[in-house]
């Protein structure tokens, strides 16, 4: 024979219910960061995850959200295979790089040419676009 439920106890199974997966997910946490995927020649988008695992000595966890990052990738500018996309981007993504000719885009998915990066003045990160040179002539003095 089945007893009937009071109202009580229907409202105690609800609750419980209701509040199960909240307080199994509260039991996990993230993982670091994995490291970012290798940016393909060219260009392109590195991937990077973490994980939720259970919180050590949590009893009945279950942790299943990953989360993902994307963000969009161009080499240090050694080579035409891994050019920057511009100096600016070229020094925010590697803070220590000296003035130098390196290899960029100038807008993505364009093709890569040389170009001198001036990672000195006012912060860095600019382009050369052409120099102009004077012949100084000086007359002789007698």
């Amino acid at each position: 024979m089945v007893r009937p439920r009071t109202a009580r106890a229907l409202l105690l199974a609800v609750t419980v219910a209701c509040c199960v997966l909240p307080a199994t997910r509260a039991a996990c946490s993230a993982t670091v960061w994995s490291d970012w995927s290798i940016c393909p020649c060219g260009g392109g988008t590195q991937v990077r995850h973490r994980d939720e695992v259970p919180i050590p000595g949590s009893v009945g966890a279950t942790c299943v959200h990953v989360e993902t990052e994307t963000r969009p990738c161009y080499g240090d500018g050694g080579d035409q295979c891994n050019a920057a996309l511009t100096c600016r981007t070229l020094i925010q993504q590697h803070p220590t790089t000296p003035s130098g000719i390196y290899w960029i885009l100038g807008q993505p998915g364009a093709t890569a040419f040389q170009a001198y990066c001036d990672m000195d003045t006012d912060g860095g990160g600019w382009t050369l676009m052409y120099v102009v040179a004077r012949a100084l002539h000086l007359a002789a003095q007698p």
